[in-house]
Order: C-alpha cells, then sequence, then structure tokens
C-alpha cells in the first residue's frame, strides 16, 4: 500500500459556498484541496471501506463504493496511475490553491536539488495580489532561499511565495505561468489552464480532478516535492 500521503492529495473538495462558473465546458465550482490532517482521517476511513469491499467478494461486485459529499474526486495509484474510484473526475473546476502543486514541483523541477538558491523579491511578487490573500509577508528587494519560498507557499499557501516562485520559473510570473500551461499541455491535459502561479479566482483558471491526480502524480516524482509537500510540522524561515 502507498504512503497515506502519496495517495490523500489526489482527493479534492468542493467549497460549500462555491460559486457558480460561467459555463465553459460543463464547468462550475470551486476547487480546493482539504488539510492533510483532515484529511488523513477521512481518507482512512474510504481506504479502509474500499479494501473491504475487496476482501469480501463477491459481494464486492455490487459495491458502489463510500458516500462522499463532494462535488469530484479520483483516488489514483501514485505509482502505476490506476484509478481506484472516482466521482465526476472531468468536471472542470476552480483549481484555487492547489495550483501551488504545479508552481511548486516546476520550482523544485529547476533547482535540481539546489534549494539554498537566494531569490530576491520583486515589486510584482508582493503587489500583484487581491487584498487579504494568503502570504507570508515578503518585501520588496528581501533576498530569500527557494528551501524558505517552497515551505511557506506549501504551509501557509503563501501567494506571495507562489509568485516569487513563478518568477523563479519563467523570469516573470507571467513567465512561469506560461511555464504552468507548457507543463500541462506536455502532461496531456486538455482541461487544465492556468492564469496565475497561485490560484486566485480567474474565469479561465481551471482543471478537473483528473487532470490533479495526473500533475499531483507527477509532482510526486520529481525529487524533493513529496518531501515538502506532506510536511505537517512548522518551518521556521
Amino acid at each position: 500500500m502507498q504512503p497515506l500521503c502519496r495517495t490523500v492529495k489526489f482527493m479534492y473538495n468542493i467549497s460549500e459556498h462555491a460559486r457558480a462558473r460561467p459555463a465553459r465546458r460543463g464547468g462550475f465550482g470551486y476547487l480546493k484541496s482539504k488539510g492533510t490532517f483532515g484529511l488523513k482521517k477521512f481518507f482512512s476511513a474510504l481506504c479502509a471501506a474500499a479494501l473491504t469491499a475487496a476482501v469480501f467478494a463477491p459481494a464486492a461486485l455490487a459495491y458502489q463504493g463510500p458516500s462522499v459529499s463532494c462535488e469530484a474526486y479520483i483516488v489514483m495509484d501514485a505509482d502505476t496511475g490506476q484509478v481506484i474510484m472516482e466521482k465526476n473526475a472531468d468536471e472542470v473546476l476552480y483549481p484555487a490553491s492547489i495550483t501551488k502543486i504545479m508552481t511548486m514541483a516546476l520550482a523544485l523541477e529547476k533547482a535540481q536539488g539546489q534549494l539554498d538558491t537566494q531569490l530576491t523579491v520583486s515589486y510584482d511578487a508582493v503587489h500583484q495580489l487581491e487584498y487579504g490573500s494568503s502570504h507570508i509577508a515578503l518585501q520588496e528587494g528581501e533576498v530569500v532561499r527557494l528551501e524558505d519560498v517552497l515551505y511557506g507557499t506549501e504551509l501557509e499557501s503563501a501567494n506571495d511565495g507562489a509568485n516569487v516562485l513563478a518568477e523563479y520559473i519563467g523570469g516573470t510570473i507571467q513567465g512561469g505561468v506560461d511555464a504552468m500551461n507548457q507543463k500541462a499541455a506536455a502532461l496531456g491535459l486538455a482541461n487544465t489552464h492556468y492564469m496565475n502561479p497561485h490560484g486566485l479566482h480567474d474565469d479561465d483558471h481551471y482543471t478537473t480532478a483528473r487532470d490533479m491526480a495526473t500533475i499531483t502524480r507527477w509532482a510526486l516524482s520529481v525529487p524533493g516535492f513529496e518531501e515538502i509537500f506532506c510536511r505537517t510540522d512548522p518551518w521556521t524561515m
């Protein structure tokens, strides 16, 4: 069986206060990831239900899967890509902060293990954000380690951190976003499009649960990603 973190993050939940998106490829809603703590307990129950169904054949032949309240989800084996269970996995939805999975993985792919790389925070990285969005209080002109920005982006869902990572990836925030869309295309994802590196709302910023599973599966293959993505302990910059 895969370590829990390698499976749990393939599941995504719709906010209870989902906003209807304009009709585009039939998609609507606001896709977000649930925290690691809550999902571990929740997904353990799902795994137990699925394993029970598999053991007690032939009753498993009629098994319909556990009742899940979210709008869309998919559970996929990280190594083989086998889909274990799914619901509305191809529905086009807004990814919100799980956008940062792509941003972080691309930064780690470029870094090739050199996490001590020094990054200078630009004016755009700080100021091209909505008021009140999540951040780690980065300041224009501040020099920060790549590793610190990665952990801040993951643990605090830092949008300023995501902007800094995008600039590291592509030279500018837009260059980083372009690289994200290029990677999505390289992964064969027809229902994913990025407009920013952090996931703040844009009608043209969307994905599906199936595409997110593919992205996360690729991300887990990038050296260093799993360690950062699965961390639950505090990190001091």
